[in-house]
């Protein structure tokens, strides 16, 4: 398993409203593993066994659907 942290942009801004919480459960959802949020940041830790790129699509995939923006993640 990879160790990832994801870096959401525009969250909390310009009306998209998300609880954490709700994002953890979003990731976890997609597959991902030991997901924790680091307070209301918009950063994610997660791990997967996929690739960063792998990773990167579904979740930005899984986030646009649930929240209905366009979802951009900077995954390292």
């Amino acid at each position: 398993m990879n160790r990832f942290c994801a870096f959401l942009r525009g969250v909390n801004v310009k009306g998209t409203s998300m609880k954490m919480a709700e994002v953890c459960g979003v990731f976890s959802q997609a597959g991902m593993k030991n997901v924790s949020s680091v307070l209301a940041t918009g950063n994610i830790v997660f791990k997967s066994a996929n690739n960063w790129r792998s990773s990167s699509s579904r979740l930005e995939k899984a986030m646009s659907e649930h929240f209905t923006y366009d979802a951009y993640l900077f995954i390292r």
